[in-house]
């Protein structure tokens, strides 16, 4: 089984990127381990003086926020942090399932029969981009681990959008469609090896419940998926230090393999698999040769 944590990045109106990205997890072999090392990074590098209840936000971190005043906590010294989080990811070879959405999309038509039920376009936003992130994660299970485990999603509980990401989040259990070669992003694996990509399913199978929704201090590894959707959006937007956090999130040459390529908008999001090199000796199934 996989735990699939979830979070998100570029909610504000000012933002011209929404993130969501999740990293799935095997809870027997490395939960405790990533929660004992993000504890570790927390006693070493957090002030004492807000220690107690603190808990790994990204944009508090890079930036200052509620938890602390940056004159308690140096940016060096935060920034320094953050990376040591992202080097979690990438060491310990987590997968990352992410999707992005460009801001700028108009939905005034499909939002035109929404509004009496409240959803503005930054929750639509959101919600194509949950639903893309979860159909990344389930392709990840089907495609690297041969369909032979199932997934969980424990997702940040944003209390004005859960009804709505419960409901669009899994949609492609019920609608799946067929994305063919020039519709996709290429995996970091496909360039590697110089190949395009096959046709590829859109659907989940493997992602079994609905999302789980808890509050960030209720689950540490939500941490993990905090500062690759932080990062991944400050990349997207072409943000200072964007690509030097995304290197510390990922093997350097999966990387520049992102880090070359255009983020492609002309669909609602844009969506990929990083950090999955790891599993790139295991044999597909027939429908990935």
């Amino acid at each position: 089984m996989r735990m699939i944590y979830v979070d998100e990045a570029g909610t504000s109106t000012r933002d011209a990127v929404l993130v969501v990205a999740s990293v799935l997890v095997e809870p027997d072999s490395q939960y405790r381990v990533l929660e004992k090392k993000l504890g570790e990074i927390a006693d070493e590098r957090v002030p004492s003086q807000i220690r107690k209840g603190f808990h790994f936000h990204a944009k508090e971190l890079f930036n200052g926020g509620k938890q602390f005043s940056r004159d308690e906590w140096a940016f060096p010294d935060r920034l320094a942090t953050l990376k040591a989080i992202l080097n979690l990811i990438r060491d310990h070879a987590i997968p990352v399932a992410f999707a992005a959405s460009l801001k700028q999309v108009d939905w005034s038509t499909v939002i035109a029969g929404l509004k009496e039920k409240r959803i503005t376009p930054e929750k639509w936003d959101h919600a194509i981009a949950f639903s893309q992130a979860m159909v990344k994660a389930d392709l990840f299970l089907r495609k690297y681990l041969s369909g032979s485990e199932i997934g969980v999603v424990v997702a940040e509980d944003v209390t004005d959008r859960r009804e709505l990401l419960r409901r669009v989040g899994l949609f492609a259990r019920q609608a799946p469609y067929v994305l063919m070669p020039d519709q996709q992003h290429a995996s970091s694996q496909d360039q590697a090896i110089g190949r395009s990509p096959p046709p590829s399913w859109i659907r989940i199978d493997h992602i079994v419940d609905d999302p789980h929704f808890m509050p960030k201090a209720g689950g540490p590894l939500l941490g993990l998926a905090d500062a690759a959707a932080f990062t991944l959006r400050r990349c997207l937007e072409r943000q200072p230090l964007g690509d030097d956090l995304l290197r510390e999130m990922l093997h350097p040459e999966d990387a520049e393999i992102f880090l070359s390529n255009e983020a492609n908008f002309t669909s609602p999001a844009t969506s990929w698999i990083l950090n999955t090199r790891a599993y790139w000796g295991l044999p597909f199934p027939s429908e990935f040769r």
